[in-house]
């Protein structure tokens, strides 16, 4: 029995622990400004930067201007795209990380449509 840092499971668990934190600290700085939720124009325009992280699987965010999201139809109408890709049901087939990124991408799009409202 291997026991220490050269066991085969606790380099997996530590490389999991790195590559999470690096997921953790991007989707921090996608999320929030000086620890403030962004609002949902600002969420929506950096939606593309999540879908770099992992290797995706399925339907991916093609990236929109802020201008784009200026009138609240089309800011709307890109929310739903959004859910069509970041939603749970939608990606509980796919990779952990993917899954991962977009509850919480969907958490933070739900929360910043409520108070837009």
């Amino acid at each position: 029995i291997k026991l220490g840092i050269n066991n085969t499971s606790f380099v997996t668990s530590w490389e999991t622990t790195l590559e999470e934190k690096r997921y953790m600290q991007a989707l921090d700085q996608w999320e929030f400004r000086g620890g403030i939720r962004k609002d949902l124009m600002a969420l929506l325009s950096g939606l593309h930067n999540l879908c770099d992280l992992v290797p995706w699987q399925g339907r991916k965010w093609k990236r929109v201007g802020l201008g784009d999201l200026q009138d609240p139809n089309a800011r709307k109408k890109y929310f739903k795209k959004a859910m069509l890709i970041v939603h749970p049901d939608h990606n509980h087939s796919k990779p952990a990380a993917q899954r991962a990124i977009t509850e919480r991408a969907f958490t933070a799009l739900t929360e910043a449509l409520k108070q837009e409202a």
